[in-house]
C-alpha cells in the first residue's frame, strides 16, 4: 500500500500494523483512511490538487484492500453490508480523485464518520461469523 512511515508517530504506526489482530487491523485501516480523506479535502481548500489526488488515491487503496479481504470470505449478511459501503466509498473516492471534486470528499468523510460506530460493530460480526466458519486460529492464519 505504500503508507509513508516517518517519525515517532509513522514508527508507532508501523508497530500497530505489523502486530494487530484481523479486527483491529481492519479498524485501524479504515480510521487510515478516513485521516487521509481529511487530509486531501484541507489540501483542495488550499488549491493544493495533486496532493489531493495522491491522498485519495492512497484512501482509495486502502478501502479496496478491505474490500478485497471481504472478498475471500463466505457470504454473510454482514459481509453483504460492508461490502456495499465499500463500494460507495470506493465510487466518491474516485470520483473526488478523477474530478477533483471537494463536495465528494466531503461527503466520504461525513459517510465514514458517520457510519463508524456501525461499520465497527459490522466489522465484529464479520469476523465472528469467519471465525464460526473457520476457527480462530485459521482466521488469524496460523493453519491453512
Amino acid at each position: 500500500m505504500g503508507l509513508p512511515l516517518c517519525g515517532p508517530a509513522g514508527a508507532y504506526l508501523a508497530a500497530e500494523l505489523g502486530t494487530a489482530p484481523p479486527r483491529k487491523l481492519q479498524v485501524l485501516l479504515y480510521d487510515q483512511a478516513l485521516k487521509l480523506c481529511r487530509r486531501a479535502a484541507a489540501a483542495m481548500a488550499d488549491g493544493d490538487g495533486d496532493a489531493a489526488a495522491k491522498l485519495l488515491r492512497r484512501a482509495r487503496e486502502i478501502v479496496e484492500q478491505l474490500e478485497g479481504h471481504l472478498l475471500s470470505q463466505a457470504d454473510d449478511e454482514a459481509i453483504e453490508e460492508l461490502s456495499r459501503l465499500y463500494r460507495v466509498l470506493l465510487g466518491r473516492l474516485m470520483e473526488a480523485e478523477l474530478y477533483g471534486r471537494a463536495g465528494a470528499v466531503h461527503r466520504t468523510v461525513a459517510l465514514m464518520s458517520c457510519y463508524r460506530p456501525a461499520w465497527t460493530e459490522l466489522i465484529r460480526a464479520a469476523s465472528e461469523a469467519c471465525s464460526e466458519r473457520t476457527g480462530p486460529a485459521q482466521e488469524a492464519g496460523w493453519v491453512g
